[in-house]
């Protein structure tokens, strides 16, 4: 075997070493980018959880408020009700 054909022969087993590296290192990027991807998309949902909650605590408190204020109108109406009535007979 000539020195030209060991040359190209470490030379094709260079490049194939090199190609292996390469298709290594695209898998363990595509892996990353993965495990990247689904950490963004754990803390968004459990931002969206958060919002939820929030959002719940806020309409309990709202419902809460519109149902004193009611409270409060038909106390208010029953009163003036009372008023009236004294004061017509």
């Amino acid at each position: 075997m000539t020195n030209e054909e060991k040359l190209r022969q470490k030379l094709t087993k260079t490049e194939h070493l090199l190609n292996e590296a390469n298709q290594r290192f695209i898998n363990e990027e595509e892996r990353v980018n993965c495990d990247l991807r689904v950490e963004k998309a754990q803390l968004k949902y459990i931002e969206s959880e958060e919002k939820i909650e929030k959002l719940q605590q806020e309409f309990i408190a709202y419902k809460n408020y519109t149902s004193s204020l009611l409270n409060k109108e038909k106390l208010l109406n029953e009163r003036l009700q009372q008023l009236f009535n004294g004061k017509t007979t």
